[in-house]
């Protein structure tokens, strides 16, 4: 199943309305057929008269640029702190491979070896920190 969110409008100037709703469809055209199929009415007291459908990450990208979320909106000092640690290592990793992970010449294997190999950096950092401990 895909997600996605359609965005409905209607009514006039002056009583305009819009909202958003989410749904999954096996496919874009399957969930159009749908709404089709609806004539308008989505509930005995909600009706539309346009519609756009987009994919849940589209929609998400759409929203944030219009909607980004600030750190000065974020309260919790831990996610503040990771967020920061993600991006001081996203910059790291652009200025050390020259490529950020939006780079398309790796597979999914290649992908997942890496994250291997980077667990199995952590496994070994914790047994370490393990024995120091002891």
């Amino acid at each position: 199943m895909i997600e996605f969110i359609v965005e409905f409008s209607g009514g006039e100037w002056d009583d305009y309305y819009s909202y958003t709703s989410y749904f999954q469809s096996k496919s874009k055209d399957e969930l159009e057929f749908k709404l089709l199929e609806c004539e308008g009415k989505l509930s005995e007291d909600t009706y539309f008269e346009n519609y756009h459908i987009l994919p849940i990450d589209e929609w998400k990208k759409k929203n944030y640029e219009r909607f980004p979320v600030s750190d000065e909106q974020i309260e919790d000092s831990i996610v503040k702190s990771v967020r920061e640690d993600l991006k001081e290592r996203s910059e790291e990793g652009v200025k050390k491979y020259n490529t950020t992970l939006d780079r398309t010449d790796l597979k999914l294997k290649d992908w997942l070896q890496h994250a291997y190999e980077e667990t199995l950096d952590k496994a070994l950092y914790l047994k370490r920190a393990i024995k120091e401990i002891k």
